[in-house]
């Protein structure tokens, strides 16, 4: 297959990756050959996470029958030319090893093993049948910084690797690192087969931009890397490294890509650039990511270099081959998975003991170790916020009820409230019923002076009928109901209802009607979800309808205006109808009954280019959906 075809092959690969669309959450992500994740060749800046562990093997292989150009006997003198047309097989392994150290530290590594063989049938120009051995080790450290707790849209990382020469240098047929000679000289024997000989020093700047952090709908990731590979053996040159991947998961398992990437000895960029004279390949593939860490991708490597610039290098046999097969088949398989205790929301509880993984605890001294925020630790219906006594319940007895702190004794008289008889009005601790709280200037409580009372130890009735004398008046109103026991002194009434008029019946509350129904004047802190206290009073009709009609369930959706990211507008209308759900049961409605959406910025009623407009799309609606 000719260079070209290759080429529209991967642009129409590049073309599918545009068009398919989908939602997608990262969950195990792909190990590439270093056991790090990124693709084949390409880093990503996102790391594996703290205590993940990755067991990862990669393989290539190549049959390009046009690498090898000729080959001269050193020994014999032999040389063959062009016309060779041997059987060529060239394959790598890397076993690799990975462990996130941090959150924001990785540390990998791997020890290459590669087998060559090259044969043509008849002597006298026979290289033999199947060779091998090991590479290089490399170890690799990976740093993302800035060390963000969260994932951000544009990740960056530093890369370090040392690769120490523990490969064979006298058996193989085919080098495997980046350093040849262009010219047929006596030095082309510094090069060894499977091994740089020398140690060497990757040093590589990492991108990511992550496309789905700015909105759900668009999985795609773009991987960067640049950097150097820096060798301590003189007679060889540095390299620049640069590699350049895109990466678009459709559904969470699985994954398209295609990664290039290139090498270029520092001389040629500083003599011109000239394209093609050093490797550049692209490695387009297909990875999956199915339940339980396991990862799998399978590719391919093209060959963008020229065919017209061989590479030269001895060792027993002078070789000539291009810089770089024509194509390789390669894939990678491995498992990653978390071998330590994590902790999602980094508020110091591990997940298994953790109630509440991805929501931080509060860590205010109220349950701290089951891994939730409290923010009403008191249940008083006070946000801690607010609660100046958070851990101790409002008592609710209408006496600085905001403060959020129980009022044991109101009115400070020194008898608790919950004994006082007039909890707002102190006692005067005149030695006459002093125990119940309440001052004793009247002794009867009838609103006239012991002094003036002729019934001191009988309370007048003060019906308005005779009240100046201090003494009861037995049935004002005749209608057989002492006036005691008339709760209705002036109008005649039924014994039944304690001597007043029988009350008409409460109107029944409104049942919800069907359809959208805005709930005016349910409103909100600026850009949070704490309910504001005018919107009380119309949660508690709505608390009340749904108390008389038991039949009726509602979807409770918040709306936003457009200011702000889409995400963020529907994450925060998220909250806000969870604010409201959260109201209504904590009102005793049953949660079975109630659902809360976030609608964010979608579905205005009004125009959001004013300022009017965007009030009215700032609503909470309700919605049947019994």
């Amino acid at each position: 297959m000719t260079k070209r075809s290759w080429s529209i092959g991967s642009l129409l690969v590049l073309s599918c990756l545009c068009q398919i669309h989908g939602r997608v959450h990262y969950t195990a992500p792909l190990i590439n050959r270093m056991g790090q994740v990124g693709l084949f060749h390409s880093l990503s800046a996102k790391t594996v996470g703290m205590g993940r562990l990755t067991v990862g093997l990669y393989g290539s292989m190549s049959t390009d029958r046009g690498y090898l150009q000729s080959v001269v006997d050193t020994s014999t003198g032999l040389s063959i030319e062009k016309g060779y047309d041997p059987a060529l097989f060239m394959t790598t392994l890397h076993p690799s090893l990975g462990f996130g150290i941090t959150r924001f530290l990785d540390l990998s590594g791997t020890l290459p093993v590669y087998f060559d063989k090259v044969s043509r049938s008849g002597p006298p120009h026979n290289f033999g049948s199947v060779t091998g051995g090991f590479g290089d080790m490399e170890l690799a450290l990976k740093f993302q910084y800035p060390p963000y707790p969260h994932r951000r849209f544009w990740e960056t990382a530093y890369w370090g690797a040392v690769t120490i020469p523990t490969g064979d240098r006298v058996h193989g047929y085919f080098p495997r690192h980046t350093y040849y000679l262009v010219k047929d000289s006596a030095d082309s024997d510094v090069i060894a087969y499977y091994s740089s000989t020398m140690p060497e020093i990757d040093m590589k700047m990492l991108w990511t931009f992550d496309l789905k952090e700015l909105h759900e709908d668009a999985p795609v990731q773009l991987h960067v890397n640049y950097g150097v590979r820096w060798t301590t053996d003189t007679r060889l040159d540095h390299l620049f490294l640069l590699n350049i991947a895109f990466e678009y998961s459709p559904v969470e398992w699985f994954h398209l890509f295609t990664d290039f990437s290139g090498e270029a000895r520092i001389r040629n960029i500083e003599s011109g650039f000239r394209v093609g004279e050093d490797p550049l390949r692209l490695s387009p593939g297909v990875g999956f990511t199915p339940a339980g860490g396991f990862f799998l991708t399978l590719g391919a490597d093209i060959n963008l270099s020229s065919d017209s610039l061989d590479q030269y290098y001895k060792y027993g046999k002078r070789v000539r081959t291009h810089i770089e097969p024509q194509w390789r088949l390669t894939g990678t398989v491995g498992w990653s998975g978390f071998i330590l205790p994590q902790d999602k929301d980094q508020d110091g509880i591990k997940d298994n003991l953790d109630r509440c993984p991805t929501d931080p605890e509060d860590i205010d001294g109220f349950e701290d170790e089951d891994g939730c925020p409290d923010t009403d630790n008191d249940n008083d219906g006070i946000v801690d916020l607010k609660d100046k006594c958070p851990n101790e319940a409002e008592d609710r007895d209408g006496f600085e009820d905001e403060d959020g702190c129980l009022d044991p004794d109101n009115d400070k008289d020194l008898v608790a409230d919950i004994e006082d008889g007039c909890p707002m009005v102190p006692e005067d601790l005149d030695g006459f019923e002093d125990n119940d709280g309440c001052p004793d200037m009247d002794n009867d409580n009838d609103g006239i002076p012991d002094t003036s009372d002729h019934c001191i130890t009988i309370p007048e009735d003060t019906d308005g009928f005779q009240d100046t004398d201090g003494c009861p008046d037995p049935d004002n109103d005749l209608d057989n109901v002492p006036d005691s026991l008339d709760n209705c002194p002036d109008v005649p009434g039924d014994k039944d209802n304690q001597g007043c008029p029988k009350p008409k019946e409460k109107p029944r509350a409104k049942e919800i009607k069907r359809g959208r129904v805005v709930l005016r004047g349910v409103n909100f802190e600026t850009g949070k979800a704490v309910l504001t206290d005018e919107s009380f009073q119309i949660l508690n009709r709505v608390y009340e309808s749904l108390v008389e009609w038991p039949e009726v369930e509602v979807e409770i959706r918040g709306h936003t205006d457009s200011v702000g990211s889409r995400l963020y507008n529907k994450r925060l209308s998220r909250k806000r109808a969870e604010s409201v759900l959260n109201y209504l049961v904590g009102r005793g409605i049953s949660p079975d009954r109630l659902q809360a959406s976030g609608m964010g910025e979608d579905d205005p009623i009004a125009d959001n280019q004013s300022a009017a407009g965007r009030a009215l799309n700032r609503r909470v609606e309700l919605h049947r959906i019994d």
